[in-house]
Order: structure tokens, then sequence, then C-alpha cells
């Protein structure tokens, strides 16, 4: 029984399919208006952190920040390294109908710690808090011409399923170009 509506299904979207698609053209699709973050436009570029300390190590990030694909995602390549340390990490943001920042992070350390982030920005700051299964984050971006810092609380599960608290407070200098 179940059987026979999924093949009702499946045939009733490719007779939708089959005699739709001829009617609509690629030509036809109107792109969307680009977004529009203001604060995100004041990040565009090339950034290098000053050396912080993170759980004891000194690291030094560099990030790129680019709108892509017909200016709806504002993309962050980070490179950070530091005394034996080096992390990758690339983000997706975006705003939603509602003006509110969502934006997804990926490294390599996997889906797991695939982030997921939500935020608002006003004038010259950004807050944005992140979540996965192992981590929780809160991240005020403030950027003033070619300086840029960023105040973040972590908070991690340790091995013994304890929570703890990391914060860091990380000043970015513009590249020139």
């Amino acid at each position: 029984m179940d059987y026979l509506k999924i093949f009702c299904k499946i045939n009733i979207t490719f007779v939708l399919i089959l005699f739709v698609s001829p009617v609509l053209k690629p030509q036809d699709m109107e792109l969307p208006p680009p977004v529009n973050i203001p604060a995100f436009d004041k990040m565009d570029g090339k950034w290098e952190s000053e050396p912080y300390d993170m759980m004891g190590l000194k690291v030094v990030e560099k990030v790129e920040h680019d709108w892509k694909y017909n200016h709806q995602y504002f993309v962050v390549d980070i490179e950070a390294a530091g005394e034996g340390f080096e992390y990758k990490g690339k983000g997706y943001f975006t705003a939603n109908k509602n003006d509110e920042i969502i934006g997804w992070w990926f490294d390599g350390y996997g889906p797991e710690m695939m982030a997921l982030y939500s935020g608002k920005a006003d004038g010259n700051k950004i807050t944005l808090k992140a979540k996965n299964q192992m981590y929780s984050e809160i991240r005020i971006i403030e950027i003033n011409d070619d300086v840029m810092v960023h105040n973040v609380t972590q908070k991690f599960k340790g091995s013994d399923g304890k929570e703890q608290e990391t914060k860091l407070n990380v000043t970015y200098h513009k590249k020139k170009k």
C-alpha cells in the first residue's frame, strides 16, 4: 500500500516536470537583488590578526572576506597557525527576509563540528551566535576602518562532559591591496 502511494507521488511529480519544464526558461529566471549587510561590506578584503593566546598557543590568523554568487553569500576563508598548530575553515553568511544573519561554518573537523550561525548587524557592529553538538559561541565583531576586533566567548564540552569556557579578544588589520 505504501509503495502505491510513493509510485503515485513519483508519477505526479514526473508529469508536472514533463509538462511545466518546457514553459520555464533559464533566461526568464531573475536573480534576487544583492544582499545588503553594510558591516560585511566593511569587512570585505584580506585581514591578518595580531598574535593572540589560544589555549596556551600564540596564534596568527589570515582571513579573506568576499561576497560571492551575485552578492548573496559573504564567504569567510580563514587560515590560522601557531607553534605546531594549523587550522583552516570556511563560512558562508547571508541574511534572511527579516535581515537576520544566518550562516554555516565548515572546517577539517568534519560534520559534527559544523556550526550554524545566527545574528544581527547594526552599523559597524555584528553580533553572531554559533552552535553545534560540542560547541557554542558568541562573537561580537566591531569594524573601524582598517581595524577589526572580535570579542569571542566559546564554550566546549570536554571529554568528561563538563563545559569549559574560553574568551578571546582578537584584533585584525586590513591588508593593503
